[in-house]
């Protein structure tokens, strides 16, 4: 990783896709940018063009295995995003609940 992941109060991690980037801009990138104060970050390759997000929102493209630790420590809250044929099929398990 080019740059170590800052503190930050909100993130997201995951492959994302078309279905659920209307959730992460709805629960985390809106937020963003009516708190310029707070630190946002998503991780997690397909990401629309980043360079059109908020200054407080950084996108880590790649995030190896060895950084999922730290990533998670260094967000106050993660926001867990599944797509919709999870969400119509109902409760569904974090994968990444181990790490």
């Amino acid at each position: 990783m080019a740059r170590s992941t800052p503190t930050s109060t909100w993130a997201t991690w995951g492959t994302h896709s078309d279905d659920n980037q209307a959730t992460v801009e709805e629960l985390l990138l809106k937020p963003a940018r009516e708190w310029p104060a707070g630190a946002f970050a998503v991780a997690g390759t397909r990401c629309p063009d980043a360079g059109a997000w908020p200054a407080n929102a950084l996108h880590i493209e790649h995030l190896p295995p060895g950084a999922h630790r730290h990533f998670y420590n260094a967000q106050r809250y993660t926001l867990s995003v599944a797509r919709r044929e999870t969400i119509r099929a109902g409760w569904s398990p974090d994968i990444r609940r181990g790490e």
